[in-house]
């Protein structure tokens, strides 16, 4: 059984980093959260998402290593505030959702805090080029954490404050 995913979407906006083909300006991208269930994603005060530069294709699984162990993470091209994950909800990304970076390959990192704590983090490869698609940035539930249960079915109900936080 696949597990259910709950998508949030944000906006990584790319900008030229160099010229090429005597275009510059701005192309758009984006990026989406997908949690492993909507009690996951109920669950989740905030969101942060980084990207950094893809110089190797491990750096993702390193970008996690050190999260998860308290290592520094590198320096980032850009990130969000961590921001309540309602701030992500929605078919139009807003300002605060958005990442600008030059075109090139990308490690998106987002990471998703239950209070204070790293609560479920992923990350993924992104080519950013003039046109990019959505990329989705699965995140999983780190080891020893537990979801807690939700009478929320949907984390647009919890925003709305249909349902209580867990």
């Amino acid at each position: 059984m696949k597990p259910l995913s709950w998508t949030i979407t944000g906006l990584a906006s790319a900008s030229l980093a160099c010229s090429s083909g005597g275009e510059a300006g701005p192309a758009p991208g984006a990026y989406t959260v997908n949690f492993p269930s909507v009690q996951a994603a109920v669950a989740v005060d905030t969101l942060q998402v980084m990207a950094f530069d893809a110089e190797t294709d491990d750096v993702c699984q390193s970008l996690v290593e050190r999260r998860r162990s308290g290592q520094e993470l590198p320096a980032c091209l850009a990130e969000t505030k961590a921001l309540p994950t309602c701030s992500f909800l929605g078919e139009e990304p807003n300002a605060e959702t958005q990442l600008t970076v030059g075109f090139g390959r990308r490690a998106l990192l987002a990471i998703a805090k239950r209070g204070t704590d790293d609560f479920l983090l992923g990350c993924t490869l992104q080519d950013v080029a003039k046109e990019t698609t959505a990329t989705p940035i699965d995140v999983a539930i780190l080891p020893g954490t537990r979801v807690p249960a939700t009478t929320c079915t949907s984390l647009s109900q919890r925003c709305s404050g249909a349902c209580p936080a867990p």
